[in-house]
């Protein structure tokens, strides 16, 4: 993590102009190395992995009077900085699949389709998750047919049920604009918040580092001309 990253994180995440983004980012530096005046031994806050250190520095009485006088952009920048360490956290501690060595298929084996794999086995996995209104999303469809006539991926267009039929009616992802990872405790959410996205496209935008369904919808118009 560093200021680079820190940069084309704000511009994806954040709905603030460039030269905010440039302020926050360079104040991040001028943070760490005024850490001795909060009573804390100079860090490079790019580099912590625990928000609790931010928090200590908000609360400094010698941190707020610095801020006060630069109207509260370092405090700004501190809580952007704060959200993008937990989001990166959270995409962490999410489980993946891993394929052990001794596991992996030899290159005398890839071309073969008559290899074997035992799966089905139960396992019990707890995760701690924000919790998410269902009533949202099914608001957010109905306001988007009366808006377009019809569900559609806004990124890449396509309409389920146009494809499939009766079994793809009504079908589609709502997509939280604003991360829930990122939301705090009781903040709200609007139905106009919520955006319509296919399965492919919801996920390919929740890549590190997220994106826009704008700038998805840019993307696949460069990359793959056939559908526009």
């Amino acid at each position: 993590m560093n200021k680079e990253d820190f940069v084309i994180w704000l511009r994806n995440n954040r709905s603030i102009k460039e030269y905010s983004i440039n302020r926050y980012a360079n104040a991040i530096p001028t943070i760490s190395s005024e850490m001795k005046d909060y009573g804390i031994n100079e860090t490079d806050l790019f580099e912590i992995t625990d928000t609790m250190l931010i928090d200590k520095i908000l609360l400094h009485p010698e941190f707020l009077k610095r801020d006060k006088k630069g109207n509260r952009m370092y405090s700004s920048a501190l809580k952007h900085l704060k959200t993008y360490i937990e989001q990166i956290r959270d995409e962490k501690s999410k489980p993946q699949d891993v394929t052990l060595a001794e596991d992996a298929p030899s290159e005398e084996q890839n071309d073969r389709g008559d290899l074997e794999y035992e799966e089905g086995k139960e396992l019990l996995r707890l995760h701690k998750v924000r919790e998410r209104d269902p009533k949202l999303i099914k608001d957010a469809k109905k306001r988007f047919i009366k808006l377009h006539g019809e569900l559609f991926c806004e990124a890449c267009g396509i309409n389920f049920e146009k494809v499939y039929g009766e079994r793809g009616k009504d079908f589609i992802e709502g997509h939280h604009k604003k991360p829930v990872s990122e939301m705090r405790e009781g903040e709200k959410t609007k139905v106009e918040d919520i955006g319509m996205l296919c399965s492919n496209c919801h996920r390919m935008i929740h890549r590190i580092p997220m994106i826009s369904i704008e700038e998805l919808k840019k993307s696949i118009k460069l990359n793959w001309a056939g559908s526009f």
